[in-house]
């Protein structure tokens, strides 16, 4: 289930914040946690614009986690979207339950920042079936856009969202239900079978016979001649 998306135009306590604003030279006057930010590319040497390449995340006095990152109008979407995505994952590891994004810059900047943030963390913030009896990662339940946004577009993301979703956890629950082989390393003779089913290739016996070796290796342990010299 994705999380609920809420809107509002003043930022709200929260435990995890992530704020995208468009590249610049300086940081912008009025950046959330703006001291703090600086504070920290001082420690770490560097400069403001390097956030558009780089991330930064760092916890505010009373705990909150925030995230700063600078999108690149001069990349295209697929880098954009990489940037977005980096930035969310500081604070998605913590499998936060609601998390803030506050956009910055004109009007497109930040319909365009939104709707990347928003998807990415629709589809990251669900955690996927795993093998295990106890799963306690826990799913985002809400997102707070905060600026001026247009809403529409986020109905047609939302059901993208879904179905990109629904995929993954099919995948997911058939992986799991697979049978466990009951060795790591493929059998020669069934390699040599697998290899001659596929047409125009061969089988490739050098790397076979290192797969047996490696097999046999965890089963035979050589011993070492009594009175050998160490090497």
């Amino acid at each position: 289930m994705l999380a609920q998306l809420t809107f509002s135009q003043t930022l709200h306590a929260t435990t995890h914040l992530l704020v995208l604003f468009p590249k610049t030279r300086a940081l912008p006057k009025d950046l959330p946690q703006n001291e703090l930010l600086t504070a920290v590319l001082k420690r770490r040497d560097m400069k403001a614009d390097e956030l558009a390449k780089l991330p930064v995340a760092a916890n505010t006095t009373d705990g909150m986690l925030v995230t700063w990152a600078m999108l690149d109008d001069d990349k295209d979407n697929f880098a954009q979207q990489v940037q977005v995505r980096k930035a969310l994952q500081l604070l998605l590891d913590e499998h936060p339950r609601k998390l803030s994004i506050v956009l910055l810059g004109n009007e497109q900047q930040r319909q365009c920042a939104a709707e990347m943030a928003v998807y990415s963390a629709w589809v990251n913030g669900s955690p996927l079936p795993v093998h295990k009896k106890k799963d306690e990662r826990k799913p985002l339940q809400k997102i707070m856009l905060v600026g001026s946004i247009d809403h529409k577009p986020f109905d047609a993301l939302r059901a993208q969202a879904s179905g990109n979703l629904l995929c993954r956890e099919l995948d997911a629950k058939q992986a799991l239900q697979r049978p466990l082989p009951d060795d790591d390393v493929l059998d020669v003779r069934e390699g040599h079978r697998l290899l001659a089913d596929r047409p125009g290739d061969r089988p490739a016996p050098t790397r076979l016979r290192c797969l047996d070796r490696h097999r046999a290796s965890k089963h035979v342990r050589a011993r070492r001649p009594t009175g050998a010299v160490q090497p």
